[in-house]
């Protein structure tokens, strides 16, 4: 018995209405998913994304960068973000000026959502320390009061 070979569309294309619409699909399609596996992700998946923090592991001092990392899923979201219990603006790479903090641990949490029907949330925290007190002898030392030393000797002129 001989295969027929189909000149018209696809039974799937039809199903979704047409060629141009399988075509714009699979572009917007992530690779190794057809477009009736995303549908049937969007309809039945209740398993949130997977989020990683990458918060700098030794001390901290002036400005930061935070990085969020998301597993693979077709698409997510950002829900909220909060520094020690305040939100801030949640984003891929999140700068934080340690100078604006207090000395000390400090908590960053990140909520993502998926973009399934059900929007499912995990929520991803790290801690990171920080410590902006200048080092003894520094013009700036607060046993100084924090003001400037003024037994500090002064600079040599240079010829």
């Amino acid at each position: 018995m001989r295969r027929r070979r189909s000149r018209g569309i696809s039974r799937r294309a039809f199903l979704l209405g047409g060629a141009g619409a399988v075509g714009a699909a699979a572009i917007a399609s992530p690779p190794g998913r057809d477009v009736l596996g995303l549908a049937g992700w969007w309809l039945t998946n209740r398993t949130p994304p997977e989020v990683r923090l990458a918060v700098p592991e030794n001390v901290s001092r002036g400005p930061i960068t935070i990085g969020v990392e998301v597993g693979e899923t077709p698409s997510w979201s950002f829900v909220e973000a909060t520094l020690d219990g305040r939100p801030v603006e949640p984003a891929q790479l999140m700068s934080i000026d340690t100078k604006l903090l207090r000395d000390g641990e400090h908590q960053i949490r990140v909520a993502v959502a998926d973009g399934s029907l059900r929007r499912n949330v995990r929520w991803a925290e790290a801690t990171f320390t920080t410590d902006n007190t200048p080092p003894p002898g520094h013009p700036r030392d607060p046993s100084a009061g924090g003001r400037p030393r003024t037994d500090a000797p002064a600079p040599s002129a240079r010829q």
